[in-house]
């Protein structure tokens, strides 16, 4: 959990250079959908990861990751594809 917290925070405020507030927002949102398990699902098996990528969102962040050599299992992948 605060591996997960940590990495995303310090990559919204650093690599994406968001101010603390912004990245507060991710990260909360990123915690209501996920409780920052990376690879949690729905229920219903239909949404997938830390923003609960859903139908076309979910797709699109296996498009991107792919494209640009991540692993959208994975905190980095999902960190990445977050904010694009």
């Amino acid at each position: 959990f605060r591996r997960v917290l940590f990495r995303s925070y310090n990559y919204l405020t650093g690599t994406m250079g968001m101010n603390s507030a912004a990245a507060s927002g991710v990260m909360a949102n990123m915690y209501r959908e996920s409780r920052f398990y990376v690879d949690i699902t729905n229920d219903y098996g239909t949404a997938y990861g830390l923003c609960q990528w859903y139908g076309d969102r979910w797709t699109n962040l296996q498009n991107y990751c792919n494209n640009n050599g991540l692993d959208w299992h994975t905190l980095y992948g999902q960190d990445r594809k977050s904010v694009v």
